[in-house]
This record gives C-alpha cells, structure tokens and sequence, in this order.
C-alpha cells in the first residue's frame, strides 16, 4: 500500500526508541504527549544531573544520571535524543548525547549545536515560530488597512 510504504520513507515504519535529555517543564510536558508514542517514538529513558530526580521514574520511564548515557543508550538503542536543558547546559549536554552514540538531536535549547557528520540535529526555537506569525498577522493587518 502507497501509505505503507510513505511511512517506510520517512522512517516511521518501525518505533524509535528516543532520550529526553533534562526532565524540567517542558521535558516533562513532552514526556506526557501522547502523540510521541503514537507516532512511532517511544521514550526509553530521560537523563539529568539532578539528585533528587536521579534513580526515580517519570510516567514509567527511569531517570537516569547524565554521566549513565554511553551505556543506557546502547542498552535501549537509542537513536534520537530531545534536549531540554537551559542554554548554559546544552552544548556540554550535546556532546554527551553525540559522544554516547546518539545520531539525531531535537534540540529545544536556544542556542546553536554544530554536530559532526553523520549526526542531525534540528533545532526547535517557539519564539522564532512566535515572530513569524506576528510577521504574519503585521501583514495581513497591513493589507487589510487595519493596524
């Protein structure tokens, strides 16, 4: 079938196992949202440094210490890792998930990550999101002759 075969290209024939990377808000509103889940990515582990967050679960989900990613990553198969952590963190955090094994980032830091070849990394930034529809709506409101 054509939509069979669609999902065989785009790789979501098959079920990631995925990392979220800082368990904070929005971590943990990720973690949450069903659709990741039903869309063929299922998250195999969270990291952070926090003690208090260390050694417990999130939704079933074990939180592991950071410096624990070489071999979780390998043990679950982890290919994609979610970055959730503050800017200050995410470089560092970046080149324990690549150094780990991970090849594919989504990175929700504000901040720029260079990768080496053979890993993507693809950034999330809302308030670049945020100021194209405002760019949008500034436009329409200007055609409109409304302001």
């Amino acid at each position: 079938m054509l939509t069979d075969e669609l999902r065989k290209i785009l790789g979501l024939h098959r079920q990631w196992a995925i990392a979220i990377v800082g368990i904070g808000n929005l971590g943990t509103a990720l973690l949450r949202y069903k659709g990741l889940n039903e869309k063929g990515f299922r998250v195999a582990a969270i990291f952070d440094d926090d003690p208090e967050k260390v050694g417990s679960s999130r939704s079933g989900v074990q939180i592991y210490h950071i410096d624990e990613m070489p071999e979780i990553v390998k043990e679950k198969n982890i290919q994609i890792a979610i970055i959730t952590v503050p800017a200050p963190a995410a470089r560092h955090v970046a080149e324990t998930v690549i150094n780990a094994g991970v090849r594919a980032i989504l990175n929700f830091a504000p901040i720029s990550i260079k990768c080496p070849d053979g890993v993507t990394c693809q950034p999330v930034d809302i308030t670049s999101e945020l100021k194209l529809l405002s760019h949008h709506l500034s436009s329409t409101e200007n055609q409109d002759g409304s302001s």
